[in-house]
């Protein structure tokens, strides 16, 4: 048998040098890696539910302690409403729901520049109201388990009334709660309803409640459906939410189904664009000419316009459609109408052999008091 041959003592000096480096660089490595990886990715609401856990109880009870009995509330079954940050959130979720809970972020976009009750507070339109519903409603289907947990922050109370506005309209428009009970579901948020006035000077507490009236009554109504978002047929009885999200957008004419079949507000129509333009954008805003509404209006139906303001713009575009304008911006004065206006308008609406449009370009208050 041959003798068992030994490698000289230099390679194995050195392949015990080589293995060491190697282990090293690898250990390195994996921390640099592991460290890079806890930074960059955001911890789990798992992770979260974990780590308030492995709180000390002294920690975890001050807390609790500082988060106001009233700031977590129990909307509807699976829902809660939390008016702090996502961390004490959390910790209220993990002392009240103890499991199965996803605390979720939510920011509403709410009016620029508020700093307080001088701002007031502005209701949200359809298109915020049917995205943060879309929203609501595919979190739910992706965790059919877990308790939501929407939180606000701490320091905006604007931002928090808008939040739970918004979750009214949800609970309104996709859970079937009625406005009643929709009330009672928040009624812990009445003294911050009530502590901040509107822009018109009524309280806050009516500007909620009366979005959800609306809002409600338009439901009832079979005006608004979020289940119809689609155009499937000529039935128009109800606004197909596509549709209204696309032609509201300030990217496509601005135009508000206010009552389907019935009533439409847009933006007025410019006679000096350039040449040939039916759009044309200017200081971050997009102006419109009447060849670009001519024909969406008639597809939507509408037979007549009435003209709130006094800019001036040739309406054959519209008329060559066969869609009548009137002027009726000699009998307002500001955002004040005439008796006579709304008379006039009323006959219109009764008799109006379709859509009845009106345009008021910084006159909106004109246009809500006719509608």
């Amino acid at each position: 048998m041959p003798s068992k041959v030994e490698p000289p003592p230099r390679l194995v000096v050195l392949n015990a040098v080589v293995r060491f480096i190697l282990a090293f660089i690898w250990a390195l490595g994996r921390t640099i890696i592991s460290a890079f990886w806890i930074v960059k990715k955001p911890p789990s609401d798992a992770d979260a539910q974990e780590n308030l856990r492995q709180l000390p109880k002294d920690k975890l009870q001050n807390l609790k302690n500082a988060v106001p009995a009233n700031c977590f509330i129990r909307a509807h079954k699976r829902l809660y409403l939390a008016l702090f940050d996502h961390e004490r959130a959390s910790v209220m979720a993990l002392h009240q729901l103890k499991q199965n809970f996803l605390v979720v972020p939510l920011i509403p976009k709410s009016r620029p520049d508020t700093d307080g009750a001088s701002k007031g507070f502005s209701v949200a339109s359809l298109t915020e109201i049917f995205k943060f519903d879309s929203e609501a409603r595919a979190l739910g289907r992706q965790n059919p388990g877990c308790k939501l947990v929407f939180c606000t922050g701490a320091d905006d109370p604007l931002v928090q009334i808008r939040a739970a506005l918004l979750l009214g309209c949800h609970m309104l428009m996709t859970l079937g709660m009625d406005l009643e009970r929709t009330t009672e579901a928040l009624e812990d948020m009445e003294e911050l309803f009530l502590a901040f006035a509107s822009a018109e000077s009524a309280s806050g507490a009516l500007s909620v409640h009366r979005c959800w009236a609306t809002l409600a009554t338009a439901r009832g109504l079979g005006w608004i459906d979020f289940g119809y978002v689609f155009e499937t047929g000529e039935d128009r009885s109800t606004i197909f939410i596509d549709e209204f999200l696309h032609y509201s957008s300030p990217l496509n004419g601005e135009i508000y189904i206010v009552v389907p079949s019935k009533f439409v507000v847009f933006k007025t129509p410019r006679g000096d664009l350039p040449e040939g333009c039916e759009w044309h954008d200017s200081d971050g805003v997009r102006n419109y000419s009447p060849a670009f509404y001519a024909d969406i209006l008639l597809d939507m139906g509408v037979s007549i316009i009435l003209r709130l303001d006094d800019d001036s713009y040739d309406p054959t575009p519209f008329t060559s459609k066969g869609i009548y304008v009137e002027d009726l911006c000699h009998e307002t004065t500001g955002d004040v109408l005439h008796l006579q206006t709304l008379d006039r308008v009323m006959k219109i609406a009764e008799y109006a052999d379709g859509v009845v449009a009106i345009h008021c370009d910084g006159r909106m208050g004109c246009a809500c008091t006719l509608l």
